[in-house]
């Protein structure tokens, strides 16, 4: 007879409407952080021997993330056991910094967003391949005469210095300070026309 009250309780509860059940607020889900924006380049033969081979050395991506940014490069085509060091830089001006026939494109200097150190100089494996993924939280570097804002790329050096093997991360100007605050700007400005002068009545 104690039981008696249990399955009536049950019973009620088949009644119930289902509208009723499901008045429970759904839980609000966090809107998803921007995504990181990835900029590709395909690394190739850089110097004298570029004009006579199309081979190509591997592959780089550059993530440009709100908080976490990072470079990754796959070398291949390496003298194995060879010591390289290789390095994300950042053209001066418009143009290609991976051709050898423009003048004053390229900048010799590595971009400061990284330790260099920490990866240089590497060594190839007995395949002659190179893979490095490199964090840093210090990219871009916002000081305004480091940021020239034009398209970041990477090199391969041999142990002395010589490049041998370039490539431009595409579309990477977009990850410049400059362009970013040229593109908040002309957002500001945008949102400031479209709101208009106030109508009086």
């Amino acid at each position: 007879m104690r039981k008696l009250p249990a399955l009536v309780a049950v019973a009620a509860l088949a009644f119930v409407p289902a509208g009723a059940l499901a008045a429970k607020p759904k839980p609000k889900h966090k809107k998803p952080s921007p995504r990181a924006k990835v900029y590709k380049a395909t690394l190739k033969a850089f110097g004298p021997d570029a004009a006579y081979t199309t081979k190509k050395f591997g592959k780089a991506q550059l993530v440009d993330g709100k908080k976490n940014n990072k470079v990754s490069v796959h070398v291949r085509g390496l003298t194995p056991g060879g010591t390289y060091l290789w390095h994300v830089h950042q053209a001066k001006k418009a143009g290609d910094p991976c051709d050898p026939t423009l003048s004053g494109v390229g900048n010799p200097a590595p971009y400061p967003g990284w330790d260099w150190s920490k990866v240089d100089p590497f060594r190839a494996n007995a395949a002659g391949n190179y893979n490095k993924t490199f964090k840093t939280k210090t990219f871009p570097v916002t000081t305004p005469d480091v940021d020239s804002g034009f398209v970041y790329y990477v090199n391969v050096h041999l142990a002395d210095g010589t490049v041998i093997a370039c490539g431009v991360f595409k579309g990477s100007r977009k990850a410049t300070p400059k362009f970013k605050k040229q593109q908040a700007a002309k957002k500001k400005k945008k949102k400031k026309k479209g709101k208009g002068p106030k109508a009086h009545h």
